[in-house]
């Protein structure tokens, strides 16, 4: 139904959440129109079962690393009146999956154990209109140097969200349209009727059914002046019916052509008064929902921008538990982390925090070329204008290792340490879909490393027998 592909992208060590904050799609191929224009019109496919499959290509070689699969169901978008609305009450959605993998012999040059379990869940709760997300997985893969490969987390379902704005307002599209319809529901039938007769009317079929005519006739004559046989007389009987046929056919094209001229009356009176414009303006114009801008103007448009979609529309983000905070590609680019993340823009104002535990500690017990501090963030977010469009914000975020995580001898050589970074980044884009769009960063780090800052322990060190022997 429809292949799309996505720009190239890099991998970073660890999880890596595939969003639509990260893959970038950069060439989308239809191969079927009526699901197009319903995608564009509803933001979804219609109902029916699919299957989706993603091909993960390596760019270097277009090596195919892998080819997973799933299916899915899309149910009815549009709610008539005096149904059960799922969108107004209690909805349950979601997905889950349980895969095992084992290898025989042991791949080399790989991290990843012998054999392990993967158990995935998405599951979702949609209370009135208030879409809640929950994701677990928890997997076999992790080992004494590699433990942050498990996910819980708890949030807002965005995209669910939009989905269901975007079926009120393809609701109130339809109602509107509906009484548009039924105010001028003759009117229109009269220009159907018209501009379908204007087609008719205007073909070759006419002209070709006046030769044919005028050929039978001219042949009956002959016949008529010839001898009468068998033969002569099963011609003439067989023009005969397809002449008479064909008058039939005249008489119906003369009866639509006289129509044809009483309509084209009134349609010359309509273009002089203004009415025809008046009418081909409420021909359905499917709304266009790729556009947060389009979106935000059609709710208000149909008064749907109050309460809690109001409220619910202005926020980006809410999760709590695994999160991956997006700020800028110079500060926060999508980094794991296990705490809570925030987004919120209302009006022309923009704040976002976040918060949370980066890596566990690994201790030297373990391995010692592996050993980390546990470490953890904590960011924040100010800016001016619409994040999805124009804006200017100001980065802040900080990172430091926990020193008490891990155990350390007196001639250690690992140290915890801490950094800040701070960061002013902007969008422009000129168009109505955004045809014309540029931005930039400016960003700066300050690491002070060592967080003993050489005060203590290597005074101590200068005192050891072992320096005194020099």
């Amino acid at each position: 139904m429809v292949e799309l592909k996505s720009e190239s992208f890099y991998l970073k060590q660890g999880i890596n959440q595939l969003s639509n904050t990260f893959i970038k799609t950069s060439k989308t191929d239809w191969q079927d129109q009526d699901a197009k224009q319903a995608v564009v019109a509803t933001g979804n496919f219609p109902k029916g079962n699919y299957t989706l499959c993603t091909r993960l290509i390596e760019h270097a070689n277009d090596r195919e690393l892998a080819n997973p699969c799933r299916n899915a169901t899309v149910g009815d978008l549009i709610k008539r009146q005096g149904d059960k609305s799922k969108y107004k009450n209690i909805s349950a959605y979601g997905s889950a999956s349980v895969d095992f993998m084992y290898n025989d012999p042991k791949p080399v040059f790989t991290e990843l154990p012998n054999s392990y379990v993967r158990i995935e869940a998405e599951q979702g709760l949609s209370v009135y209109s208030f879409p809640i997300a929950g994701q677990f997985r928890y997997t076999t893969e992790k080992t004494n140097y590699k433990r942050d490969v498990d996910m819980f987390t708890l949030a807002f379902d965005r995209s669910r969200f939009e989905r269901n704005v975007k079926e009120l307002i393809l609701r109130k599209v339809i109602e509107a349209q509906l009484k548009k319809v039924k105010l001028n529901e003759e009117d229109l039938r009269t220009l159907t009727e018209y501009e379908n007769l204007e087609s008719k009317v205007k073909s070759a079929a006419l002209q070709k059914v006046d030769q044919e005519i005028q050929r039978i006739s001219s042949e009956l004559k002959s016949l008529a002046q010839e001898k009468v046989t068998d033969a002569t007389s099963k011609q003439k009987a067989a023009l005969q019916k397809k002449y008479n046929q064909l008058l039939e056919q005249k008489r119906k094209f003369d009866q639509l052509k006289n129509r044809y001229i009483q309509l084209k009356s009134t349609y010359d009176k309509w273009i002089t008064s203004g009415r025809l414009e008046e009418l081909k303006k409420m021909a359905y114009d499917p709304p266009q929902f790729d556009d947060p801008k389009q979106m935000l103007s059609l709710l208000k448009q149909y008064g749907a921008y109050t309460g809690m979609n109001k409220f619910l529309f202005n926020i980006k983000e809410l999760s709590i538990g695994t999160a991956f905070p997006v700020y800028s590609p110079l500060t926060l680019n999508g980094t794991q982390i296990f705490g809570a993340n925030f987004e919120w823009n209302p009006g022309i104002f923009y704040i976002a925090a976040s918060g949370g535990k980066v890596q566990s500690a690994v201790s030297q017990s373990v391995d010692s070329s592996f050993a980390k501090f546990e470490q953890k963030m904590a960011g924040l977010r100010l800016g001016i204008g619409r994040i999805y469009s124009n804006f200017v914000s100001m980065n802040i975020v900080r990172f430091w290792d926990i020193d008490s995580s891990i155990s350390t001898g007196a001639y250690q050589e690992l140290y915890p340490e801490q950094s800040w970074v701070g960061s002013t980044d902007f969008q422009l884009s000129f168009g109505k879909n955004r045809i014309v769009e540029f931005g930039g960063e400016l960003a700066g780090n300050y690491n002070n490393g060592n967080r003993y800052d050489t005060l203590s322990y290597p005074s101590q060190n200068l005192k050891s027998p072992e320096l005194d022997r020099i």
